[in-house]
């Protein structure tokens, strides 16, 4: 938890927001939290939504936090 907090404060811009969660019906979020630490250690914002979560609260966070792309990857 140390290295990402410190990853955080490092930067003072963003490149971007990323909202990351996993699908319903998915629990495996070991690769998710990998991609937050990377993502965030390279100067993105992340929204990490957790684990089995419904896809209109997915979309419905992306619209709201104005992430630029919307990308799904299944299982």
């Amino acid at each position: 938890m140390y290295e990402t907090l410190f990853c955080f404060h490092l930067k003072a811009h963003t490149q971007g927001t990323v909202v990351l969660a996993t699908v319903k019906g998915d629990v495996h979020d070991i690769g998710k939290n990998i991609v937050a630490v990377v993502l965030g250690c390279n100067n993105y914002r992340v929204i990490d939504l957790g684990v089995m979560c419904p896809c209109d609260k997915i979309l419905e966070n992306a619209i709201k936090e104005k992430a630029g792309n919307i990308k799904s990857l299944e299982k």
